[in-house]
């Protein structure tokens, strides 16, 4: 979660969505004139959670979708870099090369 919370303040304090999510989705203002109270914290507690979870989910997707790309040029670096000691450590072995002491 601590590794999220970026995205959950970008997510949810992001100015042109701010508005549309806190009036349009959760209706917070039109919910804070008309409820009790008790039951508009109630109501705060679960907004609050829908967006926190759901902001989380929105992240480790995203960072699954954009961090396969990476994952898959280090493996192919990793395979060439593997093939470029091996053909360094036969040259090597051919050549009889030494260094010097």
């Amino acid at each position: 979660m601590g590794s999220s919370a970026v995205a959950i303040y970008l997510i949810q304090d992001y100015e042109p969505f701010h508005n549309t999510l806190w009036q349009n989705i959760f209706h917070v203002r039109d919910f804070a004139n008309t409820m009790a109270t008790p039951a508009f914290i109630g109501y705060s507690f679960f907004v609050t959670a829908v967006i926190v979870i759901g902001a989380i989910l929105i992240d480790k997707l995203l960072r699954y979708i954009l961090m396969r790309p990476s994952q898959v040029l280090l493996a192919l670096e990793m395979l060439a870099t593997r093939y470029v000691t091996r053909g360094f450590k036969k040259l090597i072995k051919v050549t009889g090369y030494q260094p010097e002491p």
